[in-house]
């Protein structure tokens, strides 16, 4: 398996919706629900948002992060901690235009304060509407590599999934953008989005073998959720993916 493959299945990115109480998952949430908390983030640069919004392209936006302030709040429930710029460009373009947001919660304002800092400190500035961080030797150009992979697969998943209330578990992430990486070259993304619309996620794990659906370890589940995956692409119209390739180079 390559490195880049190897990465994406050692990666911990933050927790996803399940049956338990968590304290941070994914989902979509519409621009016009959001709002900014100028208490701690800075002033809209607006030629920025404008340049956000020319250049947009939902294929290639990061995750944005927010604060979930409860539905009884009066500024409203999900304040913006990290992606304002990108929000805003969002609301420009179409108010209603759903957003992948990382929701955080049970966070208080000096919290939200400081996780604002701490995750613009963690990347430097870069043209927003890329989805790519800037990179320096050849370890953070894998790095980058592995979350744009896992920005992709998100928002394929996010899309496809979250407005039905599926629960979207990591190593279905995972497997998503394992795909991506191994069929980078010959997958038709459009098709593969109306694939995974139509294959719910309970589906997936009923179709997955026994032995892996059991295994405790991420690695083996999202493997094993990624053949289904190219399963049931391989059974739509169109060219067919080689399943062999997943396991390339292991």
């Amino acid at each position: 398996m390559s490195d880049t493959a190897t990465m994406v299945l050692d990666h911990h990115p933050h927790t996803y919706p399940t049956a338990e109480p968590v304290a941070t998952y994914l989902t979509a949430i519409e621009a016009s629900e959001m709002f900014a908390d100028h208490r701690y983030q800075r002033d809209l640069d607006m030629a920025r948002v404008r340049r956000i919004a020319r250049q947009w392209d939902p294929r290639r936006i990061n995750i944005i992060d927010v604060a979930d302030r409860g539905p009884a709040n009066p500024q409203g429930r999900w304040a913006v901690i990290n992606g304002q710029h990108r929000w805003a460009a969002a609301g420009l373009l179409n108010p209603y235009m759903a957003l992948v947001a990382r929701v955080h919660t049970g966070l208080s304002l000096a919290e939200e304060a400081h996780l604002c800092r701490e995750l613009d400190r963690r990347h430097t500035p870069a043209p927003e509407n890329t989805g790519h961080h800037p990179t320096g030797a050849a370890a953070a150009a894998g790095q980058t590599v592995v979350e744009q992979l896992l920005d992709d697969a998100t928002h394929l998943t996010v899309t496809a999934w979250s407005r039905r209330g599926d629960h979207i578990e990591r190593p279905f992430v995972l497997a998503v953008a394992l795909i991506l990486h191994h069929y980078r070259t010959g997958l038709d993304r459009d098709r593969f989005a109306e694939v995974l619309a139509g294959l719910r996620p309970r589906q997936i794990a009923a179709r997955m073998d026994t032995t892996a659906h059991a295994n405790t370890s991420s690695r083996a589940t999202a493997l094993a959720a990624a053949g289904v995956m190219v399963a049931a692409y391989n059974r739509s119209r169109g060219l067919k993916l080689d399943p062999a390739a997943l396991a390339a180079g292991s």
